[in-house]
C-alpha cells in the first residue's frame, strides 16, 4: 500500500491503489472488471464514424439553447431540421445551421449517406460571460451578464432511429372554438335574439 503524508494533519494517511480502468483487469479484491453496458446505442459504438460540427461563442444562454437541443436529440437530420424550422424559439435557427454544417461535413468529408444520419449527441457548453454595468436610479449600479455558449452536434450513420417525428394534421383548438361560437351566433341570429 502506498503511504502519503497529509500536510494538514501532519500524519501518514493511507491512499487507495489506483482502480483498474480497462475491461478484463483484476481489482485488488480479485474481481474481474466487466465492460460497461452500452446504454445509448448511438453514441458508444466504436465501429461507427462520428462527425461533428461546433459553433463557438454564439450569443445566448446555454439554458435556452438546451431547450431546443433536447427536442432534436436522437432524431434523423431531416426530422431535426423540420423541428428547428417549426420551433418558435429564435435559437432554433442557429441550431439548424449547426446541424446543416455537421451534415455537410459528413457527406463531403467522410462520404456518409445523408439519409441515414442520426443526431447522436447535441451538447451545449458555457462560453465566456461578458459582464456590463447597468445604471440604476439614485446613483446605484448593477451588472448585466451577456452569456455566450458553444454548441456541438455529433452525427452518426445509423439504420436504427430512436425517435421519429410525427406530423399531425390536427386543427388548432382556437379554430374549433371560433367555429362553434359562430354557429351559435348564427342560431341566435335566426331566432331573432341578436
Amino acid at each position: 500500500n502506498a503511504l502519503a503524508v497529509s500536510s494538514r494533519e501532519g500524519g501518514a494517511k493511507k491512499m487507495r491503489p489506483p482502480r483498474p480502468t480497462k475491461a478484463g483487469e483484476l481489482t485488488p479484491g480479485g474481481q474481474r472488471v466487466l465492460a460497461k453496458p452500452n446504454i445509448k446505442g448511438l453514441n458508444k459504438d466504436p465501429s461507427k464514424e462520428r462527425v461533428r460540427a461546433i459553433l463557438r461563442e454564439t450569443k445566448g444562454s446555454p439554458k435556452k439553447f438546451n431547450e431546443v437541443l433536447r427536442v432534436i436529440r436522437g432524431l434523423r437530420v431531416e426530422d431535426a431540421l423540420i423541428q428547428c424550422h417549426m420551433s418558435p424559439k429564435r435559437f432554433a435557427k442557429v441550431v439548424a445551421n449547426v446541424i446543416k454544417s455537421a451534415a455537410s461535413n459528413a457527406t463531403q468529408n467522410h462520404d456518409l449517406d445523408r439519409d441515414r444520419l442520426v443526431i447522436a449527441e447535441a451538447i451545449v457548453g458555457k462560453g465566456q460571460y461578458a459582464k456590463r454595468v447597468s445604471m440604476h436610479g439614485r446613483g446605484r449600479s448593477g451588472t448585466i451578464t451577456k452569456p455566450r455558449c458553444h454548441i456541438t452536434i455529433i452525427l452518426v450513420e445509423h439504420d436504427r432511429v430512436r425517435r421519429t417525428v410525427r406530423v399531425q394534421d390536427v386543427e388548432a383548438p382556437w379554430k374549433n372554438h371560433r367555429r362553434n361560437a359562430m354557429a351559435k351566433y348564427e342560431m341566435a341570429k335566426q331566432a331573432g335574439m341578436v
